[in-house]
């Protein structure tokens, strides 16, 4: 990050955002919800609910600074709050874009190719929900929750048998969130989840609503313990004011009356503190996703560790329409954004395009280079700081001639702090090479890793029971 906050800084969000919820409150739309929140101490006027600094506090101070989500595979699971970024797909889109051809409304095919591709990529590290929604299944968002319950339960029969990395799924609402706590204690065969398995995320709409589909689906994954990324929803401009500095204060209320709400429920659940990276743009009349506007993720970034709680970030966002110099641009630089925030948990990391209302096969591996990219160029530095401290051997420059020609011929793999390139996608050597070679692009290069990467699937083991289970649960749902 550039430019640090002062904790004077940090300080003075805190008392705004707390004297606000204190003073105004929020708008929480399910009278049970109203109800717990008041036992505990709220103040519950109609709809809104104003919480004190002292009940702010109390709640914060239950909520863990890091949490272990686990995996089917026990060596992939990942910790979430130690600052190194864990990377989840984008979430949600309609369309699915292929290079040289239009759009097109994305299928369950289209689902079951991004689970895998999800699964091979070595930058993701956990696989979403939606990585796209096919026909006859809600957007995010939509009040609700799915058009039809079976298509929600076959996309996680799909999810929990087709990788093993850790799952996120749907907290948006009561009938998603219980689809998604169903299918995971199916998937681990536990009828109460022994710890943090499955993540919901939900933003608030803003600006200050908690409505009732919601907080239902906050309320189950708070009950079973399970991680919940309960984000402000503020977009400076449209759900928000264009002020950042006003923004950053709306960003932490939201996103703090959140973390409450959950610790209420279920004090120590694991609560993950940030917001969507948005904008609205005026000159277009939309929002955007492309546009800089990385400032206020690095504070409320800033914001999550004031706390000690995990925070949220996104990455790999761009409005372009297509894989071209625009995404490329747009993504490189929110993905270096996102990560050199700090922000633990980086969500639409990869494969958006049109501001997430499409996914890309070939930019998910094109963003997941580009993070090795960035995750390898932050090893060197590091290596390259410890290194110089430990007063690096000359012994290779001694031995050489002086003018000769010089080749290092030791294995750079075994140098702490030796450049590795392993970049699959990247058009390097020399023009002749290039030309005899077809004269690829990166596109052309994109897609042969993406068939190549389907091609070397292999559905990941799991109980014969197991699967027989999470299959059965569609044809119940779709019984009813």
């Amino acid at each position: 990050m550039t430019q640090e906050l002062a904790l004077p800084a940090r300080k003075a969000i805190h008392e705004q955002a707390t004297a606000f919820l204190s003073e105004e409150g929020m708008r929480v739309e399910h009278v049970a919800a109203r109800e717990e929140l008041a036992a505990a101490g709220a103040e519950v006027e109609g709809a809104m609910v104003r919480v004190s600094p002292a009940l702010i506090d109390d709640a914060i101070d239950q909520a863990p600074e890091s949490f272990d989500w686990r995996a089917r595979d026990p060596e992939k699971s990942v910790r979430v709050g130690t600052g190194d970024p864990v990377i989840a797909p984008t979430r949600g889109p309609r369309y699915v874009k292929r290079p040289g051809e239009p759009r097109h409304r994305a299928t369950m095919a289209d689902f079951d190719q991004l689970v895998k591709l999800a699964h091979q990529e070595s930058a993701i590290d956990v696989v979403g929900y939606d990585l796209c929604s096919p026909k006859g299944y809600s957007l995010p968002g939509n009040p609700g929750g799915f058009d039809q319950a079976a298509t929600g339960h076959e996309l996680l029969a799909r999810l929990f048998s087709g990788t093993d990395k850790p799952i996120v799924g749907s907290a948006r609402s009561g009938d998603e969130a219980a689809a998604s706590l169903e299918m995971a204690r199916t998937a681990f065969d536990e009828p109460h989840l022994e710890a943090p398995t499955v993540m919901g995320i939900l933003h608030v709409r803003s600006p200050l609503v908690l409505n009732k589909p919601m907080v239902d689906g906050l309320l189950q994954f708070a009950r079973a313990g399970q991680p919940l990324a309960v984000s402000s929803g503020a977009i400076p401009g449209a759900s928000a004011p264009h002020s950042l500095a006003e923004a950053a204060v709306q960003v932490t209320a939201e996103a703090l009356f959140g973390a409450v709400f959950v610790q209420v429920i279920n004090p120590g659940t694991p609560v993950i503190f940030g917001r969507s990276a948005t904008i609205y743009d005026r000159a277009a009349g939309a929002v955007s996703a492309g546009i800089p506007g990385s400032s206020l993720q690095d504070v409320i970034v800033e914001m999550a560790d004031f706390y000690d709680l995990p925070s949220r970030g996104s990455g790999g966002a761009t409005d372009a329409k297509a894989i071209d110099e625009q995404s490329g641009a747009e993504s490189m630089h929110h993905l270096s954004a996102a990560i050199d925030s700090g922000a633990d948990l980086l969500l639409n990391a990869t494969g958006g395009l049109d501001t997430y209302a499409s996914v890309s096969p070939e930019k998910t591996v094109l963003d997941s280079e580009r993070i090795r990219t960035l995750q390898q160029a932050e090893t060197e530095a590091t290596a390259l700081a410890t290194n110089l401290k430990l007063e690096p051997s000359l012994d290779q420059l001694r031995e050489a001639e002086p003018g000769a020609a010089f080749f290092d011929e030791r294995d750079p793999e075994m140098l702490p702090d030796a450049p590795v390139f392993e970049n699959t996608t990247d058009i390097r050597g020399s023009h002749e090479t290039w030309h005899t070679a077809g004269n690829v692009t990166v596109t052309e290069l994109a897609t042969s890793r993406v068939e190549f990467l389907l091609a070397e699937y292999e559905q990941p083991p799991i109980d014969t029971a197991v699967a027989q289970a999470l299959f059965e649960h569609i044809e119940e749902y779709s019984a009813d």
